[in-house]
């Protein structure tokens, strides 16, 4: 009995442990990249310090069990009487790991939680049409540029523009390059995710990383090229700076300012929101812009965007737990998605309240997106931990876009 319950204890805590997949369901090719898919890679530092963690607690269990079991028979217990004792030791163990190990138990089991939810929503959404050419092409930059209330239209309706060509393929390589040696110096100074300020938080984050990001040539070069040769200040200044039908005219200051950076193995991320909805207003509260810094295929983990999600209905439905999911499910599996598809330099901007997620790198190339956000001046939102604290609230969409 000892030793059954301590497998499942193994089997449970592994970080390896795979969860029960849903039954493959069928979908065109074309949406092969929205399923959930295993990928062989080599394990990370962080995956490797969970191995070697939890090798330990296994042979710690095991000498533990028959430590107990041996002790309780040599004073004479009978095996059913020692069996509830190692019972007991147990559960003992478990209730330390669980509440007293650092939170590393419940971390890894919110990961698996995580992970399990991801995979459900992929084989939904995998059902539901996929709006391809949406997906592969936008609306030049210097179209946007020169119409820009036409593209703020479209991001008010359908959540999400795409915009081809808003940032140089120099200016591109040029920040990719930063962000790698940033990234590097990083995480070789602080492994820890968590510790110096230089990570915001991320879902999923085997393999993925959130950047924060300094001011510096290379950022602010890019950052005004998109907002001001790309058309993105005028179309922002349109969706964030006026409500529908008239109304006060409002400013827009830098929100966040930071890279994701999925490499190979990262897995597919729950869908979500980045911000709710705000009672009573239509208007986008923040308005968010990855900016490709090097192609993005199918394979590379595009992100999947739901659109037109960011409505109070679309919204109710991903949140209602009173009835099992299904009103989640219905709306996961009939609405149209689109994947971030994108060509270096090309922008993907879209309301912040809109439902997306990464999908899975199976490649074996890194993905690299500048990101950065701004916010309606009036509208109160909770602060972003993804932008550093010296340029946090400091900078208007103006003051941004002249910093090249």
């Amino acid at each position: 009995m000892a030793i059954s319950i301590l497998a499942l204890a193994a089997a449970a805590y592994s970080p390896n442990f795979a969860a029960p997949q849903l039954a493959p369901t069928a979908a065109a090719a074309h949406l092969a990249a929205l399923r959930p898919h295993p990928v062989a890679c080599a394990p990370s530092d962080d995956e490797r310090d969970e191995t070697a963690q939890f090798l330990q607690i296994l042979g710690g269990l095991s000498l533990g069990c028959v430590g107990v079991f041996s002790g309780a028979s040599a004073l004479g217990a009978d095996d059913v009487v020692a069996g509830n004792l190692v019972l007991v030791a147990l559960a003992a163990v478990g209730a330390y790991l669980f509440y007293f190990d650092g939170g590393v138990t419940q971390a890894a089991l919110a990961s698996q939680a995580v992970q399990e939810v991801a995979s459900g929503e992929g084989e939904l959404v995998a059902q539901a049409p996929l709006e391809e050419a949406e997906s592969r092409a936008g609306r030049p930059a210097a179209a946007v540029a020169a119409d820009p209330a036409a593209a703020a239209d479209a991001l008010r309706a359908d959540g999400v523009v795409r915009i081809d060509g808003a940032l140089s393929a120099a200016a591109a390589d040029a920040l990719a390059a930063h962000v790698d040696a940033e990234l590097a110096a990083a995480r070789s100074e602080k492994p820890s995710l968590d510790a110096d300020g230089r990570f915001g938080p991320v879902l999923s984050r085997t393999n993925r990383w959130d950047l924060k990001l300094r001011r510096g040539p290379a950022v602010d070069g890019a950052l005004a090229e998109v907002l001001a040769s790309g058309g993105v200040a005028k179309l922002l200044d349109h969706a964030l700076g006026d409500e529908p039908g008239g109304g006060e005219k409002k400013g827009a200051t830098l929100f966040e300012l930071a890279a994701l950076v999925s490499d190979p193995g990262s897995p597919r991320q729950p869908i979500h929101p980045d911000t709710p909805r705000r009672p009573g207003s239509e208007a986008p509260a923040v308005v968010t812009a990855f900016v490709a810094l090097q192609d993005v295929d199918e394979e590379m983990g595009p992100t999947l965007f739901l659109p037109r999600t960011q409505s109070a209905d679309a919204h109710e439905k991903f949140n209602a737990p009173e009835d099992g999911g299904r009103a989640k499910a219905e709306l996961l599996r009939t609405t149209p998605h689109r994947l971030g598809l994108l060509k270096k330099g090309d922008v993907a901007l879209f309301d912040a309240r809109l439902l997306h997620g990464g999908l899975d790198n199976r490649s074996a190339r890194r993905r690299r997106l500048f990101y950065f956000s701004f916010k309606d001046d009036n509208a109160a939102v909770r602060p972003s931990e993804s932008i550093m604290d010296e340029v946090r609230r400091r900078y208007s969409l103006e003051d941004c876009a002249a910093w090249g």
